[in-house]
């Protein structure tokens, strides 16, 4: 979301380096937005930035997801292969989404909200029936934290059920471009074994670059224009890469 106190305190920073800089809104930016947005919205969403870039002579896009935007950004290129795209970066990378959501709220309740989601997209209510379930943070939570989670039917299935397509290390398995993978040392969604389990996955990725911020958590807060200071750097490198391939 453009209103993110992440993005917010980024974009003016990667300005600053000459970069164009873009925040953008979807579908899903806000509460009301998670609270009923599907899983394709952000297909649209990103078809119409990404040309809107383009309307303006923009046509060498880094495309930066935070926690549930990594997951944008990834699935997007890597069912889109937009040759503008030249790499990807993944801030705080989600889990995969069916594994953590069961993982998150055990079995049974995961079940019972699966069946009833889908009982509601039947009965012609999905855009209302809210799912309403408790959760857990699983590993690697060091928080452990629990909290409510509330959903309209079809949204939760799109993003959380079995044949969800939320599976991170799926996408980045077709990423084409260079990878970077960026989350602080304390959050509760990524720790090394995540990353190395991602960087596996990366199979057609020329490289996979990873960045550390010792004991912060998810979010990033405290660190934002350090992170925007190394996307930057990170992004030089790359085009030196480049530069020196094609010399």
């Amino acid at each position: 979301s453009p209103t993110s106190p992440l993005f917010g305190e980024m974009a003016p920073v990667i300005a600053q380096h000459g970069f164009v800089a873009l925040a953008i809104e979807s579908h899903r930016s806000g509460w009301a937005g998670h609270e009923t947005a599907a899983l394709d919205d952000e297909l649209d969403d990103l078809d119409a930035w990404v040309e809107y870039l383009h309307s303006r002579g923009v046509d060498s896009i880094v495309l930066a997801g935070a926690s549930m935007g990594s997951l944008s950004i990834g699935r997007w290129q890597s069912l889109r292969q937009h040759p503008s795209v030249i790499a990807l970066a993944h801030l705080m990378p989600t889990a995969d989404g069916p594994e953590w959501f069961r993982a998150a709220a055990g079995d049974g309740p995961y079940e019972q909200a699966v069946a009833d989601a889908r009982a509601a997209i039947e009965a012609g209510s999905g855009d209302e029936y809210l799912i309403d379930i408790d959760i857990r943070q699983p590993e690697p939570s060091l928080s452990r934290g629990r909290f409510r989670w509330t959903q309209r039917a079809a949204s939760w299935l799109s993003y959380w059920g079995p044949d969800a397509d939320t599976r991170n290390t799926a996408h980045i398995a077709n990423a084409a471009v260079p990878v970077l993978l960026l989350s602080g040392t304390a959050d509760s969604y990524n720790d090394k074994a995540r990353f190395a389990q991602l960087r596996e996955a990366a199979v057609r990725a020329p490289s996979v670059a990873e960045i550390w911020y010792e004991d912060v958590d998810h979010g990033l807060a405290g660190v934002e224009r350090d992170v925007a200071d190394d996307l930057c750097d990170w992004i030089d490198t790359i085009n030196e890469a480049s530069k020196a391939n094609n010399a």
